[in-house]
């Protein structure tokens, strides 16, 4: 059933325009997505979302980490909302206060205090667009906070929220950039073997995205220690693979569908963020 007219606002509707890399089936589960890896400067996100909001029944939208790790405070674990709604220059988004206090419960999950839920920024950027492409329609968040946790425990965490990526009634959005490179990023590493330094950021995300896709979950995590990689939603990519490789229901397939940097770097003064937007889908 279709949950949006064709009168509704058009600008955030995805065509397959800039997308003719995709087969067929990589196509479709844009369309259908259940899970989707978000930037801070979302684009792609909007389109799947917008088209899952066509083709879903969305009851409680699960934002995982959409406040990405902490910024300003120190978190080993993860930690859901206190809050009852996020405001948006739109309108309000009601939290999910069930599945939070599930969540607390299972006793893997802190509170976040309303300072420290206020001074995180990513889900700033997040919100207004999911309100949007929503377009009325209700659905809950329930935002979590995903600090420095370790590969163990985010084994742990991918067994708790395993079950609500099984759910067709449950979208996870991930937020992350990629490559920080520049003097004020302390980061500049560079292998003139492939190229411009822009180049050469280009194959290091690369590389990283690699894993991802592969769903090698360890493997990313070498990647990260050998390279040191500044993305810094390393901790909630790791508990989305880790969520999708303890799913005993359904076989995923992740697939990256956009890849940018804010600016070509040729000299080392020079700065840049790269990003990056993948979708998550099961297989028939």
């Amino acid at each position: 059933m279709n949950m949006l007219d064709d009168e509704d606002d058009q600008s955030f509707h995805a065509t397959r325009d800039g997308y003719s890399h995709l087969s067929d089936v990589e196509w479709d589960a844009v369309e259908q997505m259940g899970s989707t890896m978000g930037i801070h400067a979302v684009s792609v996100m909007l389109e799947a979302l917008n088209r899952d909001a066509q083709h879903a029944t969305i009851a409680k939208f699960i934002q995982m980490n959409l406040t990405q790790p902490s910024h300003h405070f120190y978190l080993r674990g993860c930690a859901v909302s206190t809050a009852h709604e996020y405001e948006t220059p739109l309108g309000n988004i009601v939290l999910d206060r069930e599945v939070n206090e599930k969540l607390v419960d299972s006793g893997k999950f802190a509170t976040m205090s309303m300072d420290v839920d206020e001074d995180e920024h990513s889900i700033e950027m997040h919100l207004p667009f999911i309100y949007q492409v929503m377009n009325g329609r209700e659905f809950t968040a329930v935002p979590i906070l995903v600090g420095n946790t370790k590969s163990e425990t985010d084994e742990e965490y991918g067994k708790i929220l395993a079950p609500y990526l099984e759910s067709d009634e449950n979208l996870f959005v991930i937020s992350s950039d990629f490559c920080h490179w520049g003097p004020r990023f302390r980061y500049q590493p560079h292998d003139s073997t492939y190229g411009e330094i822009h180049e050469y950021i280009k194959y290091l995300d690369h590389q990283g995205m690699g894993f991802i896709e592969r769903l090698d979950a360890e493997g990313f995590t070498r990647y990260l220690e050998e390279t040191n990689n500044t993305i810094c939603g390393r901790h909630p990519i790791s508990l989305l693979l880790h969520s999708i490789l303890a799913s005993q229901k359904l076989k995923y397939k992740l697939k990256f569908v956009k890849y940018a940097q804010s600016s070509a770097c040729m000299r080392y003064g020079d700065s840049s963020v790269s990003y990056a937007s993948a979708i998550v889908y099961s297989e028939p």
